[in-house]
């Protein structure tokens, strides 16, 4: 198995705003894993890379983030943006003396005095700006994950919001980010990055490029293992994570202009609780706004009205079940994590998740 490994950890100290790098430890170069990393920083949030994360691999976009013995995923641009970093991983330990940004670019670390309160939006363009003020000659966008207002005021249901939308199931790195005085993070590196995969890598040529449709939404619910088809739900452009081929996230027409549908899982679970599409629409508005997984406000999908303000939203939410614990599902979590590819990717397609093995 070819990876992608640079051999470069950067420890933040939140404390001070410093920074510090280290090799890997010898057990992760030899193993290709990183789950190490969590024992060696026990108190740390660590952001790791998979083996192929940033790669042409498809779907390679996934960034681990482990903390107190747990793991979620994050995805989107989050792994690239790391890669192009120039570390394998970011280890964040101790605690922000006043609420603020972490900005990140490779070479040194800043913290920024943000807002906690306001909504989530705004906590991204601040973070945004902070970037532009700040930022060396750098090509690309910036990649911004933000902790949103919901987490620090004690929700049960937390997420982090991406550039586009919220990260499914990120209630983990959430409420760490929170309780140590972390609004936002920004990666913001352009280090040139080498796949180990050519871009005709046979993974990639095992899948079929399609954007999400009307014509196969359903079988991209099906695939979350819930019983529900989207038939009728207009569907606005495709969302792709880094490098996948067959994305499976979209905008939907809001009220104003489109909201980003990141999560097939929670879209599956509105249309089995039967929310219409202006339900679905405002409450995937309402989770990006405050930072607040979609999964956990299923129970509003047809309330005759939304909650109204941030403690009103905080209150609504409900706790996230925890994913599958069976051997099949812990097997496809840490063949993702390994690898450094979506693992809803990888359950689709079997095929590609075969040639990764070559």
């Amino acid at each position: 198995m070819k990876d992608f490994f640079l051999n470069r950890v950067a420890i933040a100290d939140l404390a001070d705003g410093t920074v510090e790098w280290r090799p890997l430890p010898d057990a992760a170069l030899t193993s290709g894993d990183l789950s190490c990393l969590a024992s060696a920083y026990a108190d740390a949030l660590i952001l790791a890379a998979g083996r192929l994360t940033g790669s042409h691999a498809p779907a390679a976009c996934l960034l681990t983030a482990r903390c107190d013995g747990k793991s979620c995923f994050l995805k989107a641009h989050c792994g690239a943006a790391l890669r192009r970093c120039g570390v394998d991983a970011l280890v964040l330990r101790g605690r922000a003396s006043q609420p603020s940004g972490l900005l990140f670019d490779g070479l040194h670390t800043l913290l920024e005095p943000m807002d906690k309160g306001v909504d989530a939006t705004a906590q991204r363009a601040a973070l945004h700006g902070a970037a532009r003020k700040h930022r060396s000659a750098c090509d690309a966008d910036p990649v911004t994950m933000v902790t949103g207002p919901a987490a620090f005021a004690g929700c049960v249901a937390p997420a982090l919001v991406l550039d586009t939308g919220t990260a499914p199931r990120s209630a983990l790195a959430a409420t760490w980010l929170a309780a140590h005085n972390v609004v936002g993070i920004c990666l913001d590196g352009a280090w040139p990055c080498v796949s180990p995969l050519p871009l005709d890598n046979p993974a990639r040529a095992a899948v079929q490029p399609a954007l999400l449709t009307a014509a196969n939404l359903g079988a991209v619910l099906r695939a979350t293992g819930r019983n529900a088809t989207g038939a009728g739900l207009a569907l606005g452009r495709s969302i792709a994570c880094h490098a996948c081929p067959a994305p499976c996230q979209c905008w939907l027409p809001a009220e104003q202009g489109f909201v980003a549908c990141t999560s097939p899982e929670a879209l599956a679970l509105l249309l089995e609780q039967g929310a219409a599409a202006t339900g679905i629409a405002a409450v995937l508005c309402m989770a990006e706004r405050y930072g607040v997984d979609p999964l956990g406000l299923v129970a509003l999908a047809t309330a005759p009205s939304l909650p109204d303000g941030l403690q009103a939203v905080v209150a609504a939410a409900q706790a996230v079940e925890e994913p599958p614990a069976s051997e099949a599902h812990q097997h496809e979590a840490r063949r993702a994590s390994l690898l450094g590819v979506c693992p809803f990717f990888l359950r689709r397609f079997p095929a590609a998740d075969k040639a990764l093995d070559v």
